[in-house]
């Protein structure tokens, strides 16, 4: 297999599977919402970007209606099927571009998921994912949703645009994995004249990445920086609104909208990274 210039050119390649954690996390996701306010039951899910369906198999206990995921790759889509079998009679997952399937095909849900999966597509592909969202999302229903913003998720986007810029294009997989380690380590050697503590940090920590992480983050699409107002912008479109980010104590953004808005770009320019943005429909 090869790596070409645009998303690695194929899904399959080496399809990128988000890890369930705690913040993802159905009892963290109701926990937190209910703190601001958020009491709608959940029942229905969708995961948009499903991979192996590993997020849907983690909530699925605790929910008694659909399970539904999107991925763009065949060989993941398997997979979840295979993950989702105990919930067959309620789970199902279409294999699809973002671009490619509409709300109409999906439904309308209480909760959905985009892990791993936003921050790494094209705009026109992002753009579709947002229309998805706010189109499926019930009154009082939520998303939650990562992507990588503010001034370390801008360190992190321009180390990805670098090791892209770095690739000769047409290699095959384990020689642009290796070559994409070998500029990371060079990196690391360079001496400046003022070594900048953070991003060294940041580069250690993608020197650390597996290669299917590698491949998804620095060798695909590449990172693409988000900015929260923005997002927020394009799903009030639909009566979403922000909520905050999840990781911090909730109490940081016990405010109105445009105060949430403020507080998250302050901690994006203060620090950023990688965010868990929760948004809501309201009622």
């Amino acid at each position: 297999m090869y790596v070409t210039g645009s998303a690695a050119g194929d899904y399959d390649l080496a399809p990128h599977d988000a890890v369930p954690s705690a913040l993802t996390s159905l009892e963290t996701v109701k926990e937190v919402s209910a703190h601001w306010g958020l009491h709608g039951t959940i029942g229905d899910v969708l995961d948009l970007g499903c991979g192996f369906g590993r997020q849907l198999a983690q909530v699925a206990p605790g929910v008694s209606g659909r399970l539904v995921g999107v991925d763009a790759s065949s060989r993941v889509c398997e997979g979840a099927r295979e993950v989702l079998e105990p919930w067959s009679g309620r789970a199902k997952v279409h294999q699809a571009f973002f671009e490619d399937i509409t709300s109409a095909e999906l439904g309308s849900f209480d909760l959905i998921y985009c892990i791993g999966a936003f921050y790494t597509v094209p705009r026109p592909t992002r753009d579709a994912a947002l229309k998805l969202m706010g189109e499926c999302l019930r009154p009082g229903g939520r998303i939650l949703m990562t992507y990588y913003s503010g001034t370390r998720g801008a360190i992190h986007a321009a180390v990805s645009q670098y090791i892209r810029s770095m690739q000769p294009g047409g290699q095959l997989l384990p020689e642009a994995i290796a070559l994409a380690r070998e500029h990371l380590a060079a990196t690391l050697r360079f001496e400046t004249p003022s070594p900048v503590d953070a991003v060294r940090r940041q580069i250690e920590g993608i020197s650390s990445y597996d290669d299917i992480v590698l491949l998804h983050e620095m060798l695909g699409h590449g990172v693409h920086l988000q900015n929260t107002a923005e997002v927020a912008s394009q799903l009030a479109l639909y009566g979403v609104g922000f909520q905050g980010y999840l990781g911090y104590d909730p109490s940081n953004f016990d405010c109105d909208l445009s105060q949430k808005l403020y507080r998250a770009e302050t901690l994006d320019l203060l620090e950023g990274g990688y965010r868990y943005a929760l948004f809501a429909k309201m009622t």
